[in-house]
């Protein structure tokens, strides 16, 4: 009886060491990611709003621009293209493309009245980064063993210019990867921002039309109905 308790209660310790170690596996591997986690998190806020501009547009029967009827399918996947895309490049991309997905996704709150504009604009912009940044890995990738003969014949140059090819070929990569890596970011992000600003994005009442914000106003948040 006691060897039976013994290695029972050995099975349970067992048990409950692979459970430890599973949890801490996963919580490592969230942190190590947080940039994903985070970029999941605000596509799953993106699809919230491409849910309520489907049931707007449905209400009001009108058509619903160049998103119609693909909003979730189109963010579906984007959120994928750039799952890959932030597992495989390192850092700083998938902090920049969570910054995309955040102003998408906070622009296209505050501003309900363009929001189909804001909504696609912003999942194009992330799209583009992802493939891009994904495009410039796989050249990294190809063109990291060519010596500077191979280099300059890929980029039609006469192999009296290798020295200078060679030269150049980090400088090419780095104008390419500053370029790519964050110019575009920074681009979207301040376009977004430019047209919140143009479109006067309600910060008061955040997620209403300015219909609904007239409506609240004139029956005092309904209380006068």
């Amino acid at each position: 009886m006691e060897e039976f308790a013994r290695n029972a209660l050995q099975v349970i310790r067992d048990l409950a060491v692979y459970e430890i170690n599973g949890v801490l596996f996963v919580a490592y591997g969230l942190i190590a990611h947080w940039a994903v986690v985070l970029s999941i998190l605000c596509a799953i806020g993106v699809l919230t709003l491409d849910w309520l501009v489907k049931q707007n547009t449905s209400l009001s029967g009108r058509p619903n621009g160049p998103a119609s009827g693909h909003s979730a399918r189109v963010t579906v996947c984007v959120l994928a293209v750039w799952i890959v895309t932030a597992l495989s490049v390192p850092m700083p991309v998938p902090a920049l493309g969570l910054g995309m997905w955040l102003a998408t996704l906070v622009m296209g709150w505050l501003s309900p009245g363009h929001r189909i504009r804001t909504l696609w604009q912003g999942k194009n912009g992330v799209l583009v980064y992802g493939l891009a940044c994904l495009g410039l890995l796989l050249f990294t990738r190809v063109t990291a063993d060519l010596d500077a003969a191979e280099w300059s014949a890929l980029l039609g140059s006469v192999r009296e210019a290798n020295t200078a090819i060679a030269q150049g070929k980090g400088i090419v990569l780095t104008i390419a990867t500053v370029a790519i890596w964050y110019a575009w970011p920074v681009g979207v992000i301040g376009w977004m921002v430019k047209e919140f600003g143009i479109n006067q994005g309600s910060l008061v009442a955040p997620g209403r039309t300015t219909a609904e914000i007239v409506h609240a106003i004139r029956t005092r948040g309904g209380l006068a109905e």
